[in-house]
């Protein structure tokens, strides 16, 4: 099982942002290839598939995803 993206965002209220800014504020953080579960022993079970069908199927040490992290704020006026 894979978690690959997940997004969670949250806009401020109006109450908060009107008298400051007199827009919207929103936070955000982005995720991908958060967590992986399996009981491959390899790095990583997609990685292990070759384009050559002689070597389907044979770990030949590709790195694994890379796992990333976002966060950022958005903010309108």
């Amino acid at each position: 099982m894979r978690l690959r993206n997940v997004s969670v965002g949250y806009t401020l209220p109006a109450t908060l942002t009107r008298g400051l800014l007199g827009g919207t504020v929103r936070l955000y953080a982005q995720g991908t290839n958060l967590v992986l579960l399996t009981k491959y022993s390899g790095l990583d079970p997609e990685s292990a598939s070759s384009s050559d069908a002689n070597q389907q199927g044979i770990d030949l040490g590709t790195p694994p995803q890379p796992r990333s992290l976002q966060v950022g704020l958005n903010a309108t006026f």
